[in-house]
């Protein structure tokens, strides 16, 4: 009973938190502008790895995606360091009547609210009801994936983006300052919590996406990028027509 009122009393900052960036800090507006960031990161990874001769998409795209999501991890950090002047007078005035006892929970860790998320080539069996051969259909498939995947991930982190960026202020800034306060071990930070509201949409869309470049190798072997297939097969339709 006591470890549930520890992590109740946690909780309930974050929530606070949240309810304090929604009014006054845009969350979602700063998260859209690390998201940016990331995708260009993602892209420019994408690019570098070609150049030094990665040219399977099905391995590129989610070493691309891995090294995109450190670099979200990074922006979160410096986000992090930029908010540290704002906020530590907030949460000093809560420091004040605070017990170090109500949130220190001894050896349990701090959990917050879970959020989870919730190739065949010519020779694949589709039955073809318009004017578009199998390659041209496998590369608007994965189109198809690509687009989804990246609008559905942005628009999950979008949604759970005060939760998350809340999260990331009380454990980086108030937890941490709490336990110099009672001259405690410090906790983990803010990284382990950021990484649980985050790695599942990450492991999703990298597997998508090397799904997805599976399908453009198996449209159009030759082919090193999207753009190279989707090439590819407009001009066998064009050939075709």
């Amino acid at each position: 009973m006591e470890e549930l009122t520890e992590l109740r009393a946690r909780e309930d900052l974050v929530e606070e938190t949240a309810h304090r960036l929604r009014l006054h800090s845009f969350p979602r507006l700063q998260m859209s502008a690390l998201l940016a960031l990331t995708g260009a990161a993602g892209f420019l990874s994408s690019f570098v790895l070609l150049r030094l001769g990665v040219d399977s998409m099905a391995l590129r795209y989610p070493v691309a995606v891995a090294l995109a999501y450190g670099a979200f991890l990074l922006l979160l950090r410096i986000w992090l360091d930029l908010q540290r002047d704002g906020w530590m007078g907030f949460f000093a005035r809560g420091l004040d009547g605070l017990d170090g006892a109500d949130l220190i929970p001894g050896d349990v860790p701090f959990h917050g609210h879970g959020h989870g998320f919730g190739g065949g080539g010519k020779g694949s069996s589709f039955n073809l009801s318009f004017d578009l051969d199998e390659s041209a259909v496998l590369v608007l498939l994965a189109v198809l994936i690509l687009a989804v995947t990246a609008l559905g991930t942005v628009l999950w982190i979008l949604w759970i983006a005060p939760s998350l960026l809340a999260e990331v202020l009380v454990d980086g800034l108030l937890m941490t300052a709490l336990y110099r306060r009672l001259r405690q071990h410090q906790p983990t930070g803010w990284l382990p919590g950021a990484v649980r509201r985050t790695c599942v949409p990450a492991l999703i869309a990298a597997a998508l996406l090397s799904f997805a470049g599976l399908l453009l190798h198996g449209a159009v072997p030759g082919a090193r990028s999207l753009g190279a297939a989707w090439r590819a097969v407009s001009a066998e339709q064009a050939e075709a027509r």
